[in-house]
């Protein structure tokens, strides 16, 4: 274990975060690269992204935001014909890490890029009404109401008739990371940032999962009416010890995008909550079967949101 937290000891939080999510999260099955080893949301959500994808025009304009190292390049784009990628992202390591991962695939022409986040960027005027497919990857956890309102107004600003937003998050107020980071705060004291998540996890639930963002995107866009459609899965993440479990909760409200000194505290907390909560996460030893050995299981589940952006009758 403490080989595993030495690393984070001289970490920025872009560092640490891609040590959580890269190293850990996204581990790929050698056998098969298209299967990870860290978690099955991916493989999970793929079974409702690759009909989209499969049904995209020719040439199609795809806006990735919080697009991270571009995983989902290798894993489902690259089947495209011929694509143009615009990305946000606001962490340089796993900007520069998408990038490089393009260049594999002359095919995918990459568009406009931006390091500002999505809720402070300026939207590139000329694909207003352009994108045929915007893709919000586990990528909502740090926006408030307001924030989240408005980012998915400016994305579906972008869309042109017959373009969706795909959106998928963890329902955190169920999942391993959700409940780590209400332990972590519960443990400083700090009941306010506590109460905040819950509030927000709750009304992103209400927006996404419950589908009342429709009725905000019908009044500010009164030409056109927004069809939301979810989906809730029961997914989860894997790890061989539990010092891997609290290192992957670092990559929920708990990761920070900055190049700041990470906190070590963070760790040792995420830590004794995986032991002390392992009946809250279902811990559990499993056969996962990407690697096809046993490994310890915590759950994950998510959510699916489609956005439809149509004429209106």
């Amino acid at each position: 274990m403490q080989n595993q937290f030495t690393a984070f000891e001289k970490a920025t939080n872009n560092q640490a975060y891609k040590m959580a999510f890269n190293d850990l999260w996204m581990r790929r099955d050698k056998k098969n690269p298209e299967k990870f080893i860290g978690n099955t949301q991916r493989q999970d959500f793929l079974k409702y992204l690759t009909p989209i994808i499969e049904k995209l025009g020719p040439h199609p304009h795809i806006f990735d935001f919080g697009a991270g190292a571009g995983e989902i390049v290798d894993v489902l784009l690259h089947k495209l014909s011929k694509a143009t990628l615009h990305l946000e992202e606001p962490n340089q390591i796993l900007m520069d890490a998408y990038i490089n991962r393009l260049k594999k695939y002359p095919h995918l022409k990459k568009g406009s890029s931006s390091l500002e986040k999505l809720q402070n960027m300026e939207l590139p005027k000329e694909l207003i009404n352009q994108v045929d497919l915007a893709l919000g990857l586990h990528m909502i956890y740090h926006f408030d109401e307001e924030e989240l309102s408005s980012s998915l107004a400016s994305m579906y600003n972008l869309l042109k008739v017959g373009g969706k937003i795909f959106l998928v998050y963890a329902d955190q107020e169920q999942s391993t990371t959700g409940l780590a980071a209400q332990y972590y705060y519960k443990q400083l004291g700090q009941d306010k940032t506590r109460n905040k998540l819950q509030s927000v996890w709750a009304t992103r639930n209400r927006l996404l999962k419950d589908g009342g963002i429709a009725s905000i995107l019908d009044k500010r866009f009164s030409e056109f009416q927004a069809s939301v459609t979810s989906q809730f899965l029961s997914s989860y993440i894997f790890a061989d010890q539990k010092s891997e479990i609290a290192i992957m909760c670092l990559t929920g409200e708990l990761g920070t995008v900055d190049n700041g000194p990470f906190e070590m505290d963070k760790l040792h907390h995420c830590l004794n909550f995986v032991s002390e909560k392992a009946s809250d996460i279902g811990l559990a030893v499993k056969k996962n079967e990407v690697t096809q050995q046993n490994m310890l299981r915590a759950n994950q589940p998510q959510v699916i949101t489609v956005i439809e952006k149509k004429v209106r009758p």
